[in-house]
């Protein structure tokens, strides 16, 4: 077992976000979770996830720097977007495509010989 990893930096929403692989499973940095959800404290993201979703690991850098960080399993990453929202699911961003339901809870039912597709329920058919 590796006591210090050196990060992989993505970009996301122009955000960096730190990434590393420990024991073949992506683990991510909370701090920039937690920015990229637009959490209100950052520093203390982790304490929303089960302790074996956070562990804190030294992170080596190429300027020869390293720091411990708080670092979130791949379970807690989705966690924290689908609890906290993502940039992109805001319907109300400029320029954001709007989604609308499926067709097929839209449109007209197929099957007319139905009772349901020729009336509404609690309504008298004919």
């Amino acid at each position: 077992m590796h006591s210090t990893y050196t990060p992989t930096f993505f970009t996301r929403h122009n955000r960096p976000l730190r990434g590393v692989m420990i024991d073949n499973q992506p683990w991510f940095a909370a701090r920039d979770i937690a920015r990229l959800v637009a959490y209100r404290f950052p520093h203390s993201i982790q304490h929303r996830f089960y302790p074996h979703e956070v562990r804190t690991v030294r992170l080596a850098y190429s300027t020869g720097s390293d720091e411990e960080t708080v670092m979130l399993s791949e379970a807690a990453l989705y966690k924290a977007l689908l609890r906290f929202g993502h940039p992109n699911s805001n319907p109300s961003t400029a320029g954001s495509p709007r989604t609308s339901s499926p067709p097929c809870a839209t449109s007209t039912p197929q099957n007319p010989t139905h009772p349901a597709a020729s009336s509404s329920p609690g309504t008298p058919a004919g």
